[in-house]
């Protein structure tokens, strides 16, 4: 898909320097611009998607839940206060 809209914006602006019709000039531009815009749009999604962690590798919400259940009820020792903590 990428490499189509790359050629319909090359295309595109061929025909806009060879023609001398307003109507296919301004066409040919629409096409050219908008064939540029898709393409780096799709660059960056696909750089996006290569880049992305799979679904498996995230954890799901119960695991989160889980995982602040047991941080905010762990047994903190004697001499060890919370960072905020006014009294420690």
């Amino acid at each position: 898909m990428r490499w189509f809209l790359l050629v319909l914006a090359l295309i595109g602006f061929a025909l806009a320097f060879t023609t001398k019709s307003a109507a296919v000039l301004g066409l040919s531009l629409v096409a050219g611009f908008g064939g540029l815009v898709g393409f780096a749009f799709i660059l960056a999604a696909d750089r996006v998607a290569a880049s992305m962690r799979p679904d498996s590798a995230m954890a799901s919400i119960e695991d989160l839940a889980a995982l602040g259940k047991t941080r905010r009820t762990a047994p903190k020792s004697p001499g060890e206060s919370a960072p905020n903590d006014p009294q420690g």
